[in-house]
């Protein structure tokens, strides 16, 4: 996975020319060999104390905040195919939303951060 995110990051810099009204920022690439331990999925406390207020398998409707229904981050098998998009989300500020009143430390996004860019291993 984060072979590709490298290789995207290389040929998007090598395009030349930019539209910084509609430039994306990209996200920090992670070495993981650096990372150690990688974080589990059991270690990522932030689901538990933070997503998870939304993004429940227990919750439905308006309890939901807005959150998609398919993305549920108590669940291993959902958290590990929304992992990339999730911690993108984090890492630029989208996620958690303003009007939830809910902040992350630097340490949660980093953790959250590392587990998803090192492979979101259970």
């Amino acid at each position: 996975m984060n072979k590709l995110i490298v290789l995207g990051i290389l040929a998007l810099s090598a395009c030349g020319g930019s539209n910084d009204a509609e430039e994306e920022e990209l996200p920090p690439v992670v070495n993981c060999s650096a990372v150690q331990p990688i974080p589990t999925f059991a270690q990522v406390q932030v689901f538990q104390s933070v997503c998870t207020n939304c993004h429940s398998s227990t919750k439905t409707g308006t309890a939901r905040n807005g959150a998609p229904p398919e993305i549920n981050l108590d669940q291993y098998a959902s958290a590990y195919a929304h992992a990339e998009q999730t911690a993108i989300e984090v890492n630029a500020g989208a996620m958690p939303p303003a009007f939830a009143n809910i902040t992350l430390t630097e340490v949660q996004k980093t953790t959250l951060f590392n587990w998803a860019m090192c492979g979101a291993p259970q």
